[in-house]
C-alpha cells in the first residue's frame, strides 16, 4: 500500500499531494518532471505477474510524467529540492494511503 505525502514549500509556496509508493496495480516512483516542474508519482511497472494485455494497456503511462505526459524526469533527489524554488522541502506529513 503507498502513502499521501502533503508537500509544502515554505520558502515559495509550492504545494503538492504526492502518491508514494506501491498500490495493488502500479508502482510509483517520485521524480521531479523538467517539463512541468512538478514533483511527480511516475508510474514505472505493474505489480505481481500481470497478463500481457493488461501491460500493454498500460505501458504507455509508464515512465511519464502523469500531469503532462512528458519524459524529461529525474529522480527526487534525497536532499528533496522544490522544483520551483530549489530550496529544500519537507516531506510534511501523510494525509492518506493510496491502494
Amino acid at each position: 500500500m503507498g502513502v499521501i505525502y502533503q508537500l509544502d514549500c515554505e520558502n515559495c509556496g509550492y504545494q503538492q499531494k504526492l502518491f508514494a509508493g506501491s498500490g495493488r496495480l502500479t508502482i510509483k516512483q517520485t521524480m521531479i518532471c523538467t517539463d512541468c516542474a512538478e514533483i511527480v508519482a511516475v508510474p514505472t511497472g505493474l505489480t505481481g505477474k500481470r497478463p500481457p494485455e493488461l501491460i500493454q494497456q498500460f505501458a504507455q503511462e509508464f515512465n511519464r510524467c502523469p500531469k503532462c505526459k512528458g519524459v524529461n524526469l529525474k529522480e527526487w533527489p534525497e536532499s528533496h529540492p522544490c522544483p520551483k524554488c530549489g530550496q529544500a522541502i519537507d516531506l510534511g506529513h501523510i494525509t492518506g494511503a493510496w491502494d
